[in-house]
């Protein structure tokens, strides 16, 4: 290929990308939101993560029209935190239930795995089952100062009309090797899309 047919294969890439780039914002997502958002804290740690539980309610539950806990079973919400240790295999110790259970049982379509677990143990327990699919966060490092603002900086945005993804991409961008040292690290697996609270 000569060299102005080089540039000008470069040239009609780039234009039919802003061409696309400029049809999808001229295109409106379509936000589903959630009415009166419940928060839902299950501690299945064994009284282990006690204190993360306490503050990650302080720092959050004034965003949410109701805060229900358990230490058994999921209660009924649509933000879900759960706090366990998860095995190797993705099973969750000392539960019968599996995440996606519990993310079913639950109902929540934002389950947050708030308690630290290593990437691989995450990845596993996150394995679809064709039920609970949601917007799934994992966490591998709460950094412990950083985890509950975040979140409150994450779930603010989404109750002025914000989805999750657009919050999400605008807070902490998930870019392969790239390290944001002033927020949790997470895995954020977007499976239902653009939610939002109102």
């Amino acid at each position: 290929m000569t060299t102005d047919g080089y540039f000008y294969a470069i040239a009609l890439v780039l234009f039919i990308f802003v061409i696309v780039v400029l049809y999808m914002h001229r295109r409106p997502l379509k936000v589903s939101f959630i009415e009166k958002p419940i928060l839902g804290l299950l501690d299945l740690s064994g009284g282990a993560n006690v204190s993360d539980v306490v503050t990650d309610r302080a720092t959050l539950g004034s965003l949410f029209y109701f805060v229900s806990e358990s230490t058994s079973w999921p209660p009924k919400c649509d933000v879900l935190f759960v706090y366990c240790q998860i095995e190797d295999d993705g099973r969750i110790r000392g539960s019968k239930s599996g995440l996606r259970d519990l993310i079913r049982e639950s109902g929540a379509l934002i389950p947050v795995v708030a308690s630290e677990n290593n990437a691989e143990s995450c990845l596993a327990a996150s394995q679809k089952t064709g039920y609970g699919s949601a917007n799934l966060v994992l966490t591998v490092g709460r950094r412990e100062e950083l985890f509950g603002p975040f979140f409150h900086r994450l779930f603010s945005a989404m109750k002025q009309g914000t989805s999750m993804p657009l919050a999400w991409v605008q807070l902490a961008p998930q870019i392969p090797g790239r390290d944001h040292p002033d927020v949790p690290n997470t895995l954020f697996l977007c499976e239902v899309g653009q939610i939002a609270f109102r």
